[in-house]
């Protein structure tokens, strides 16, 4: 059979394939219609015209094509024909490697080869990678391939039917478009490009478009989009992967001084902990409950039940109030990491999320702290251990035992999600286990969770806003889900009132719900046209309480941010503290607020963080800069800052 034969088998096997794909919802009509039209000019060209340089931009623009396809298919699962400058940046992103390799070398094969070696790499990786955790590669990944490496063992790949249609996907593209790649090469023609002059301008246009992309931020202008930490659906994997890279590209913040960072380290001296001295320690419970939130704090209004009565008349032994959480309505590991380490989400982009991105390597966290102390650190959460990339989050961070959805047999749901009653019975569980340390378990929750439409046919008893029943839904099914945590809570402290061991609750919610904006408006009695910063950061206050089963001394907080709770609760028990702990208590006289949003100082003047940037009156910068050292400059990390002086 010739070659021409085989090429045009090898076509129609291709668009076979496109077709079935676009039959599957996998390929919009659009893509597979660009994929024919480009095969039929080609085809003409070969036997009308048999141009060789028009061949070698034809087949050019096919093989970039196809493995913009095979990557979106691995990544993503589906190919999506993209609109306007998204498609055009994506198609640009596949063709740079193809167009400098052809400057660099002249040479039609290496041209073709090089690029796609990478470039079914970066699938093959992918498919890999989705099957273990089943989230596509991320920009993230880049900080964190060796612990990758290193904790893969601790992972199973999934080969289910989605994993074994997309090797097969993978595996026929790559090899039908070498056939078409090969029955179009024309031995003469292997040095396509003989002037030095022509793959000159042509390298140097590759290298200019590389400039552009990764010394500016021309394209993100230019693209209109924002970087989708989800998935990579909407802008399409390469273009996504370039959005998140700019966005989370860290730099030395201004005026950065590690001997002003090192001079604080002095003034602010970590505690001396004596391992062979045996202190008696109370268990502590931290609760981070999803969505719990009071939202009368956005205004007055009247409901059929009261919706909070434990909480609200939680006051004996007990330091309560409220916290400004940096995320509303979602990116719950955010304040999962604000409450660990102490840091603030105001460092990073708003979209950043640092356990995808960067929690991937061991670094000092309260959860060490506790190790430090003489406790057993457990995290428990009753969901889906790849959520959040949790597994490598708390493995890095030290934890002695992770229990997830899968580890509890006896869960009861409310909809989807696990219930606080049911696993709350997980958490009495570990405190009645033999242990020869006080227990630290840091336990998420997930009743909560997002998603308010429909009935909630496990709780009879709903909660209705009076004079509004029926009009918010979704506000009236959340504040139904969260009177049932606040019984599930009244049950787990009412347990640990008559546990024989001192034991403390930290609990915090993780930010609000996301709700009507109708029941928002109308809490607030104006429209969100007219809100006003301080009224925003309404949206973003959320309970927290330390209760003890013991006696302590009673306080009421008003305003303060979840990166200083791990503090005060160390403050508050009395425990060893670190030099960073030590600087966050001062801080917090300064200012108490620090979230995404903005600061709000002693005085409670609201200030957005873009405007507090340029005053350093407040110690802003400065807090900055010990963030960054903490989490980028590993090499001048100041270790003995963020934890405890350990003397064997």
């Amino acid at each position: 059979m010739s070659k021409n034969w085989v090429r045009i088998a090898a076509e129609c096997i291709l668009i076979a394939i496109e077709t079935a794909l676009v039959y599957m919802g996998r390929v919009p009509m659009g893509a597979c219609v660009f994929l024919v039209a480009l095969l039929l000019i080609s085809e003409i060209n070969e036997k009308l015209i048999s141009n060789r340089v028009v061949r070698k931009i034809l087949t050019t623009l096919f093989v970039a094509y196809m493995m913009w396809m095979l990557n979106d298919l691995m990544a993503i699962g589906k190919f999506s024909m993209y609109s306007g400058m998204t498609w055009v940046l994506n198609y640009a992103l596949y063709l740079m490697p193809f167009i400098l390799i052809l400057g660099i070398s002249g040479k039609r094969r290496i041209s073709y080869l090089l690029p796609e070696v990478l470039f079914i790499a970066i699938s093959v990786a992918n498919l890999i990678v989705k099957a273990i955790r089943r989230t596509p590669i991320s920009a993230g990944d880049l900080y964190s391939v060796k612990t990758a490496m290193a904790v893969a063992g601790n992972y199973h790949m999934q080969f289910d039917k989605e994993f074994l249609l997309k090797a097969g996907l993978g595996i026929g593209i790559v090899i039908l478009t070498q056939i078409i790649l090969n029955c179009y090469y024309r031995k003469e023609e292997q040095i396509i490009i003989k002037s030095i002059a022509t793959r000159g301008i042509l390298s140097v246009c590759a290298v200019l478009w590389g400039i552009i992309l990764f010394a500016t931020t021309s394209i993100v202008t230019i693209s209109g989009q924002n970087p989708d930490y989800f998935s990579h659906e909407t802008n399409g994997f390469a273009l996504n992967l370039y959005l998140q890279w700019k966005d989370i590209s860290i730099k030395e913040p201004t005026d950065y001084a590690l001997e002003e960072l090192e001079n604080l380290q002095g003034k602010y001296s970590s505690d001396e902990v004596v391992t062979d001295e045996q202190q008696l320690y109370p268990n502590i419970i931290a609760i981070m409950n999803e969505s719990f939130a009071d939202l009368r704090v956005l205004g007055e209004y009247s409901t059929n039940i009261e919706v909070l009565p434990y909480l609200d008349g939680l006051s004996k032994n007990t330091v309560k109030g409220t916290l400004y959480s940096s995320v509303y309505g979602g990116n719950t590991a955010n304040s999962e990491y604000e409450f660990l380490t102490g840091c603030s989400i105001a460092y990073f982009s708003e979209r950043v999320v640092p356990y995808q991105l960067f929690m991937n390597e061991q670094r000092p966290s309260l959860i060490s702290q506790m190790k430090d102390i003489g406790y057993e650190t457990v995290f428990m959460h009753p969901y889906r251990s790849y959520s959040w990339n949790r597994p490598s989050v708390y493995s890095a961070l030290g934890v002695d035992e992770m229990i997830y959805e899968e580890d509890m047999d006896n869960l009861e749901y409310i909809r989807a999600y696990a219930s606080d009653a049911s696993q709350y019975e997980y958490v009495k569980k570990y405190l009645e286990s033999e242990r020869d340390k006080p227990l630290f378990l840091f336990d998420v929750t997930v009743q909560n969770h997002g998603g308010y439409t429909g009935e909630i046919s496990e709780l009879p008893e709903k909660v209705t806003i009076t004079g509004h029943e029926g009009q918010y839904t979704e506000t009236e099914n959340y504040l139904t889900l969260v009177h049932e945590s606040d019984r599930a809570l009244g049950e787990l402290l009412s347990y640990l009132e008559n546990y024989d061991e001192p034991t403390i609750v930290v609990f915090y919610g993780d930010h609000q719900p996301a709700i009507e904006t109708g029941f928002i408006e109308m809490a607030m009695n104006k429209s969100e046209s007219d809100f006003t910063l301080e009224d925003r950061q309404k949206m973003y206050q959320v309970p927290f309480f330390i209760w003890s089963n013991y006696s302590m001394e009673e306080e009421r907080i008003d305003a303060m941010s979840i990166n200083y709770l791990s503090t005060l609760l160390c403050e508050k028990l009395g425990l060893p503290m670190t030099g960073m702990q030590k600087y966050l208590q001062e801080l917090r006289l300064q200012l108490p607020v620090i979230n995404s949003v903005c600061m709000i100082d002693a005085q409670k003047q609201y200030r957005l963080k873009t405007d507090i940037m340029k005053d350093d009156s407040k110690g802003f910068i400065q807090y900055n800069q010990i963030i960054y050292n903490y989490m980028f400059d590993t090499k001048n990390r100041l270790d003995t800052f963020y934890q405890l002086n350990i003397n064997r």
